[in-house]
């Protein structure tokens, strides 16, 4: 059963997709390095956290400030930017700590662009809290005005209602202002994960596309072709095996040994004659041609859409669904426990099923001197209807008792 057609295929296609999506992994990392989309995100998050406005409302505010004519902001003396000034503000309160420099100077520079600083793609929510509680201890207080009136808007809001409630200990500041930064920062990664998950989308339509993988030509080859099934499948196992035995660090180099090792067996893609033919005629393309032919492009189009996909789900997913299958298919069913198992002496006494005449639940017995022997009912005095079952003691040997409980 566990070395199946339809288990060889299934490990076949998670094969091939764990190599597309890692692979589309890796260029979706690259990109978002290429972007800073990370540190990107990351000021975006604590601009918005700090002064109740999200990014593309500061940028339209400041664009709009900007074509006003407008050449500072009131009572600060700073030119407007390209930022509601309200926003850069509150952003600045972070930024300009020691906290957050000490960040920026540790991530570097730009990978791909050297002249631009790179910027911290994330931050802890002890180190957003002792920035916060840095950048309030540098505001100087006035007689004319409350210290809090400096404050970006939202952060005065937040911290006003923590001492409304009686939290104005400074550690207890601090561990709201935590939870308010992992709170917001939960929400940015979902961001991320719906941006990366596009990406990944349209990397795997490139990658399917480039490389004729259609999912379910894949799936309709594995199923009728056992040699290749079977080199796949051996492939495969013998991927998961040295993975799980000499972990590596690269995930590059994990990814090209897999493709090596499944182009070595002839995994069923690519561009042959045969592929070729049904987008080509010699050198013409053949486009929108007769119906057989269209229907036989939109059926290959369909089986790249299907595999971009499957590759949304993600390197991770496909390699652990891998490991599974192939545990499967070596070691069969994993076997229910004991409690659960119905031919099992757990489940029989749990249930009461193998109790027999009294003192026994079975017909044998273990004997320390004679090993396994025919059960005897106890020597106890029977008890009469509706008392309580008696108890017993037994001699088991030279100066041991055994108590053993009488059934009746």
């Amino acid at each position: 059963m566990f070395g199946s057609q339809a288990l060889e295929t299934a490990i076949g296609l998670a094969t091939l997709f764990f190599i597309l999506a890692t692979g589309a992994s890796a260029i979706c990392e690259v990109i978002s390095r290429w972007f800073s989309k990370r540190s990107t995100d990351l000021e975006r998050c604590i601009g918005a956290l700090l002064s109740g406005m999200d990014a593309k409302k500061a940028k339209d505010e400041g664009k709009r400030a900007k074509k006003a004519g407008k050449k500072a902001v009131e009572d600060e003396g700073k030119e407007w930017g390209d930022l509601d000034p309200t926003y850069q503000h509150a952003l600045d309160a972070v930024k300009n700590t020691s906290v957050w420099l000490a960040a920026e100077a540790a991530a570097g520079k730009s990978l791909f662009r050297r002249t631009k600083s790179k910027g911290p793609s994330y931050l802890s929510s002890k180190a957003f809290a002792d920035a916060v509680i840095e950048y309030i201890s540098q505001v100087e207080p006035s007689d004319e005005r409350p210290v809090s009136e400096s404050w970006p808007e939202n952060l005065k809001v937040r911290l006003s209602a923590m001492i409304a409630e009686g939290r104005d200990d400074l550690l207890e500041v601090k561990a709201g202002l935590e939870t308010w930064f992992d709170e917001s920062m939960a929400r940015a990664e979902g961001s991320y994960k719906r941006w990366a998950t596009l990406v990944l989308f349209f990397i795997g339509l490139l990658l399917a596309g480039a490389g004729n993988v259609s999912a379910i030509d894949a799936a309709q080859d594995l199923w009728t072709d056992p040699v290749a099934r079977a080199a796949v499948t051996d492939a495969a196992e013998k991927y998961v095996t040295d993975a799980s035995t000499n972990p590596t660090s690269d995930s590059v180099d994990s990814v090209d040994e897999a493709t090596k090792l499944v182009a070595k067996v002839g995994f069923p893609v690519g561009w042959n004659a045969e592929a070729k033919a049904v987008w080509v005629e010699g050198s013409d393309p053949k486009v929108f041609g007769s119906w057989s032919e269209t229907r036989a492009q939109l059926w290959v189009v369909l089986g790249w859409i299907l595999t971009a996909l499957l590759v949304m789900l993600g390197g991770p997913f496909w390699f652990d669904l891998l490991t599974r299958l192939v545990a499967v298919r070596g070691s069969g069913a994993k076997p229910d426990p004991a409690a659960k198992d119905d031919g099992s002496a757990t489940k029989t006494l749990t249930t009461g099923a193998g109790e027999g005449v009294a003192g026994t639940t079975g017909k044998k017995k273990l004997d320390l001197a004679t090993g396994i022997v025919e059960a005897e009912p106890s020597a106890g005095i029977a008890a009469k209807a509706g008392e309580k079952s008696g108890k017993t003691l037994v001699s088991v040997g030279r100066g041991g008792w055994r108590l053993e409980l009488t059934r009746h």
